[in-house]
């Protein structure tokens, strides 16, 4: 696991599976603007598109949900980042509109349990 932040989770490094090779990471970060946490995942990108920020993603929501006790978690992507859109959607989000942050639009989306 990554160095927690203050909430007491943060982003986590990525490796793959029998190779521990660094190829992302994937977390939960506390955005002041956000009113839960939400989930962060990037990939290198010769590991885009192959299932693995998938695969971390939804590993992240069920460790990082039960250990804090939490229900909702939200996700931001732009709106034209198509396959992050599409991923949040397969991992049970719901899109819920949008959100400016630093000054962009974001598509906000939202994972209750």
């Amino acid at each position: 696991m990554g160095r927690p932040c203050a909430q007491g989770f943060g982003l986590n490094l990525v490796l793959l599976r029998g190779e521990n090779t660094p190829i992302g990471m994937c977390g939960l970060v506390k955005r002041e603007g956000l009113e839960f946490p939400d989930l962060g995942y990037a990939l290198l990108p010769e590991f885009c598109g192959k299932g693995y920020a998938s695969e971390a993603a939804k590993k992240v929501l069920k460790y990082e949900m039960s250990k804090h006790t939490l229900h909702t978690i939200l996700a931001i992507t732009f709106p034209d980042n198509l396959r992050s859109n599409l991923l949040l959607e397969n991992i049970g989000f719901c899109m819920k509109g949008t959100v400016e942050l630093y000054g962009l639009q974001n598509n906000l989306y939202e994972f209750q349990t």
